[in-house]
């Protein structure tokens, strides 16, 4: 009876070890049999130690993304070989890993985190992973500051651009329409840029790119990090989605990027963050009031500029209100991470990029190397087909990941961009169409220095619900990057199934509850006979969320921010005018109401 049951503790002992060497462990997984890198718009790909069946070398990215909403969903027999390929593949590494360690300390670390993860809560005492010293702090910003004087002295000095030709912007164009023919000479009219701004703006891109530097001194980024940028009304919005990325990824440490001293909330940074094994860090504190002044920096601009301040050489970045559903780091050890160090998702909008940013950033472009590549017409051909340009779709900045090891030049230029982005840059690559603002600053930046970029094919699709006045959307649903490659570069999984989400970007659907119970939505909480589930039915979504009611979740997390946080004397400045026991209880009342419908 002895030996069983201590047969059955080291079982789960090495199970244990295995998860968290999975999950954070300071091993690196190869990249299997195959090794694929690529560029954006570069013909010429390069596959090193192709699969034992042939595998096909990629000559060109040329996959035209499906039509989302027009894709046939997966039957349960596709879902449940998803399931278990994934299954097997996990199980295979855990076996490996277990075999590989198993070190005391790690397994105690992973069951102090899992041990917080309770069925009926997230993880209210998941260890606090370990984040960088204070020497450490001083070392990277010191490194900061020694380069903000290139950004001062090579910014464009002119006036905002702003003007377009009858007054008229690109329009938007989505997925649900017919594909747009947006031009190269089409794309040049819009925005009218002058011959000197034009003149300044290069020689400023061009001096910037010269000195700005490709690497950073060795250890001053380290490890593996989730970023959000946060602060004021979505500060509720950031910890609900934190509690759920505590659900799936219980250790990896989190860095909340706050933008200066009043967005600083000493209840939920001191108390709370270190709960949830994250930290605070004020930007302003980081970059100086000076160089926040100089620039005005705000709104779009902080992102980036989160990115290269934290601690992390892998850096996944997740917005306040965009909530993962799987472990969000096993995207790191997995292609198409392994090969390109950079993934960047998809927006629903066509691109509408300004033929003059490729002349400012002095790039070329060529023939056509994507679409029908029968049509040659110039007066037919998308710009975003032409070889060195940006791709279509648009991108959507919600999440993404990238290696700063392999593109530090890139995530600088991607601040230059940022920091002159409402001067220039973010008029530049969208035109007033759809989304405009800091989303394109990060892809562009790759294809102007020639880094290589994972750029997922897969459309995004919308979550929602539908009512008689029609749909009415909740958010973007965003694919597993190792879906997306097995779709487009493997080519071992159907085009016709979607693959599995990693990613809900709640767009639309804001959940703070202060302004739910009090704005225009406040009639749906009033009763349960005007209660919606904004994300639909769950039997409308299993595939999608992995048989997961991720709705309930969430509120099963704000139900605790509204109840059990105050009672430890923790709360928002968000929320400090209202009346928590109120609160808690519509809380309390809602989510009772989707606990009965758990099986809708």
């Amino acid at each position: 009876m002895f030996n069983r049951k201590a047969a059955r503790f080291v079982y789960v002992a090495i199970f244990f070890v295995a998860i968290y060497f999975l999950a954070v462990g300071p091993w690196r997984e190869t990249a299997n049999s195959l090794r694929l890198s690529y560029s954006l718009g570069n013909k010429e790909q390069v596959v090193e130690n192709p699969t034992s069946d042939g595998g096909n070398v990629i000559t060109d990215h040329n996959i035209p993304a499906e039509q989302a909403l027009t894709e046939n969903p997966p039957t349960d027999k596709d879902s449940e070989h998803l399931a278990a390929e994934r299954l097997a593949a996990d199980k295979l590494a855990a076996e490996k890993l277990a075999a590989e360690s198993t070190t005391k300390s790690a397994a105690k670390q992973v069951q102090t985190a899992v041990s917080g993860s309770g069925s009926d809560s997230a993880n209210n005492n998941v260890a606090s992973s370990p984040l960088t010293s204070t020497e450490d702090d001083k070392a990277r910003y010191e490194h900061i500051h020694s380069l903000l004087p290139i950004f001062e002295k090579y910014r464009p000095k002119m006036e905002p651009l702003h003007k377009y030709k009858d007054d008229k912007e690109a329009p938007k164009k989505a997925f649900t329409d017919t594909i747009p023919v947006f031009t190269k000479e089409e794309l040049a009219d819009y925005l009218q840029v002058s011959k000197e701004d034009k003149d300044i703006l290069t020689k400023s891109h061009r001096d910037t790119v010269e000195h700005l530097p490709s690497n950073y001194p060795k250890g001053l980024f380290k490890g593996q990090g989730v970023v959000f940028t946060s602060g004021g009304k979505y500060l509720p919005i950031m910890v609900t989605t934190l509690r759920m990325l505590r659900r799936v990824s219980p250790v990896i440490p989190v860095e909340v990027f706050l933008a200066d001293k009043e967005e600083y909330e000493p209840e939920i940074c001191e108390k709370l963050m270190p709960m949830l094994g994250a930290r605070c860090v004020v930007l302003e504190d980081v970059y100086g009031k000076e160089f926040f002044k100089s620039f005005d920096i705000h709104s779009y601009q902080l992102k980036a500029l989160s990115i290269w301040a934290s601690s992390f050489e892998d850096v996944i970045f997740i917005d306040s209100d965009n909530v993962p559903i799987r472990n969000v780091e096993a995207s790191l050890q997995q292609e198409p991470y392994l090969s390109t160090g950079y993934i960047v998702w998809p927006d629903y909008w066509f691109r509408t990029t300004s033929t003059h940013y490729y002349d400012i950033a002095d790039i070329v472009l060529g023939e056509r190397v994507r679409g029908d590549l029968s049509v040659t017409d110039p007066k037919l051909i998308p710009q975003a087909d032409l070889k060195n340009a940006l791709p279509d779709k648009s991108s959507e900045s919600g999440q993404l990941m990238i290696s700063k090891s392999k593109h530090y030049k890139s995530l600088l230029l991607t601040v230059y961009y940022n920091l002159n982005g409402f001067t220039a840059y973010y008029k530049l690559f969208t035109q007033g169409s759809g989304g405009e603002g800091d989303k394109e600053t990060f892809l562009a930046a790759a294809l102007a220095l020639g880094e290589p970029v994972y750029q997922i094919l897969t459309d995004t699709r919308p979550t929602g619900r539908f009512d008689p006045e029609g749909f009415e959307g909740a958010g973007m649903l965003q694919i597993d990057p190792y879906e997306d490659y097995k779709k487009h570069v493997l080519k071992t999984s159907p085009k016709d199934v979607h693959g599995r989400i990693l990613f809900v970007h709640f767009n639309m659907f804001k959940l703070n509850i202060r302004l739910l119970f009090s704005d225009k939505e406040k009639e749906k909480f009033s009763s349960d006979d005007k209660r919606v589930r904004y994300c639909g039915k769950p039997s409308d979504n299993t595939e999608w969320f992995d048989y997961q009611d991720i709705e309930f979740y969430m509120w099963r997390e704000v139900l605790w921010t509204a109840c059990e946080m105050p009672k430890l004397g923790i709360n928002f400045k968000d929320w400090k005018d209202v009346d928590m026991t109120e609160m808690c209880n519509k809380t309390t009342a809602h989510f009772k109401w989707l606990e009965k419908t758990h099986n809708s």
